[in-house]
């Protein structure tokens, strides 16, 4: 049974929390969620509602401890995940829904309580404060991928954060920033609900103002000094696949939806061209939404056929 990847978008982007929550869980990369939209709903906690045209970012594990005695059974993390989210009691449903994504480099794939105590990830937040958005982690292209997503269907109305939850979610802000998740997504979709942490030094991840409306995803390269900080963990990879060379240049932003035929739109949410520009030339690969007609990204193989 193949393991299940989980996109966190709320207070489980803190990894210490996920530590605790899910000990055997192991950090896989970033994602984007196309046509939903981030929201505080009237229980006070965050959660995602269809609307076309937006894109929630967030964070991918793999649960672990998936029972091999008997297939399809639930495995621990994931367990945990339904009790702490209020599965049984209505609070949020399980969904499995597409998303994009941005795998980290091989080193960051190991276990999440590895990671919240690592001098990596204190690295990337440093590096974070520095740098914003500049490339940073070396990723690998993107590739569409069905993960377990927690959201409600019941509870969906705008509402108020509760109290405790504002600083859970601060420092969930400020390990998805140091993985990737765009700052202008957080000052876009994530502060209008939930005020930033005024305790924090000037300039970091979870003192964002609401300046600036930009978000990007771009491929990029491994700080210096930090790649191999981590030595425990097992190697991982979820496609198996080396995946096609990261093309700079692409990130999520509107385009016109102009497949060439009909079929295709209806039937894939990408579709393939050849191109001979820079880079030297190979297969590119567009991702769209296949609601919105929105262009997640692009990425450019140099395998021929």
């Amino acid at each position: 049974m193949a393991p299940t990847l989980y996109f966190a978008y709320g207070s489980n982007l803190w990894l210490e929390q996920m530590a605790r929550r899910c000990p055997s869980s192991y950090f896989v990369g970033r994602a984007i969620l196309p046509d939903y939209r981030w929201q505080i709903n009237e229980r006070g906690f965050a959660n995602v509602v269809p609307s076309p045209g937006h894109n929630v970012h967030g964070l991918v594990y793999e649960l672990g401890s998936t029972s091999s005695v008997s297939p399809g059974a639930i495995g621990t993390d994931e367990r945990r995940l339904d009790r702490n989210e209020g599965v049984h009691t209505g609070a949020y449903a399980k969904a499995y829904l597409p998303v994009m994504l941005y795998e980290a480099w091989q080193d960051l794939q190991t276990r999440t309580t590895a990671l919240a105590d690592s001098s990596t990830l204190s690295a990337l937040r440093r590096g974070r404060h520095t740098l914003g958005d500049s490339p940073l982690l070396n990723e690998r292209a993107p590739y569409i991928k069905s993960v377990l997503v927690y959201l409600s269907e019941t509870y969906t109305r705008e509402g108020d954060p509760r109290e405790e939850y504002i600083d859970r979610i601060n420092s969930g802000v400020v390990d998805a920033i140091a993985f990737g998740v765009p700052t202008g997504f957080v000052r876009t979709a994530i502060r209008p609900y939930i005020p930033p942490d005024r305790s924090a030094s000037p300039g970091a991840p979870s003192a964002l103002s609401s300046r600036g409306r930009t978000s990007t995803a771009r491929g990029t390269t491994a700080p210096a000094g930090v790649g191999g900080v981590l030595s425990r963990g097992r190697a991982r990879s979820v496609s198996g696949d080396a995946g096609p060379t990261p093309w700079d240049g692409w990130g999520a932003r509107p385009e016109s939806w102009t497949p060439e035929d009909e079929a295709l739109r209806q039937s894939g949410r990408r579709r393939r061209m050849s191109s001979s520009g820079g880079g030297g030339g190979g297969l590119v690969t567009e991702y769209w939404t296949p609601v919105s007609g929105f262009l997640l990204g692009r990425s450019r193989s140099t395998r021929r056929g």
